[in-house]
C-alpha cells in the first residue's frame, strides 16, 4: 500500500472516530438524560477536539504501535479496540481537571459519564479501524 494512501486512511479514521464519539455523546445525552446539547455545542466541539487532538490521537497511535510490536498473534486485533477504548480516562481526566479546579467529586458527575461515552466509543472505533487498516496492509503485501 502506498504511504500516501495509508496517511489518508488514518486521517479518515481519526475523523470517523471523532464523529462517532460526538454522536455517542449526543445520543447518550438524549436517551440517557432526555436533554439536547443546545447552547453547549461550541464548547463541546472545542473541548472535545482539543482533548482528542492533544491527548487521545497520539495516545491511540502509541497504544496501537505498542500492541502491534508486543503481541504477535491475531489477538492483537482484539486488543486494539479494547486498549483504545480504555484510554478514554485520560482525556476525561484532562477535561474534568480543567473545569473542576481539583475537585475529585467531579469525576462522578453525569457530564463525566457523557465524556466517557464519547471517548470510549471513539477508542473502540479507532482501534477497530486501525486493526482493519493494518490487516489489509499485511494482506496486500502478501499478495504482491
Amino acid at each position: 500500500m502506498m504511504p500516501g494512501r495509508r496517511i489518508i486512511f488514518f486521517i479518515l479514521l481519526f475523523m470517523i472516530s471523532y464523529t462517532t464519539g460526538f454522536l455517542s455523546y449526543k445520543y447518550t445525552l438524549w436517551y440517557g438524560f432526555g436533554q439536547t446539547i443546545g447552547g453547549d455545542l461550541r464548547a463541546l466541539i472545542y473541548w472535545s477536539a482539543v482533548s482528542y487532538c492533544l491527548v487521545l490521537a497520539p495516545l491511540y497511535l502509541l497504544i496501537c504501535y505498542l500492541v502491534k510490536k508486543s503481541v504477535h498473534h491475531c489477538i492483537k486485533y482484539l486488543l486494539y479496540p479494547i486498549m483504545c477504548g480504555v484510554m478514554c480516562i485520560f482525556p476525561v481526566y484532562f477535561i474534568v481537571r480543567s473545569f473542576s479546579g481539583g475537585d475529585w467529586s467531579a469525576f462522578l458527575s453525569s457530564e463525566t459519564l457523557l465524556f466517557i461515552c464519547f471517548f470510549a466509543s471513539s477508542g473502540l472505533v479507532f482501534g477497530t479501524g486501525y486493526g482493519l487498516i493494518t490487516y489489509s496492509m499485511q494482506r496486500f503485501h502478501r499478495e504482491i
